[in-house]
């Protein structure tokens, strides 16, 4: 099914996401990461002097990660 939503952001949250009403007429919610939200998040850890973060994804590609952690973090390769 394709709903055609807008996207909204939460400045609250700081987290894009959007709702839906579906056919049985339930309302889901659904959050997901943006470059603005990761730059919050990375933001935090600079802010707070955390040692480090971590990250995963699952299957869609978000190129714009590897830039962020760039511009917000020097790197340490630990193998």
């Amino acid at each position: 099914m394709n709903y055609e939503v807008p996207i909204q952001y939460s400045v609250k949250h700081q987290q894009p996401y959007f709702s839906y009403w579906d056919a049985n007429g339930n309302r889901h919610f659904v959050w997901f990461e943006d470059a603005r939200a990761r730059a919050a998040k990375f933001q935090l850890v600079v802010d707070y002097r955390l040692r480090g973060v971590g990250a995963w994804q699952l299957g869609l590609n978000f190129p714009q990660s590897a830039f962020l952690v760039a511009e917000f973090f020097a790197t340490k390769r630990v193998i």
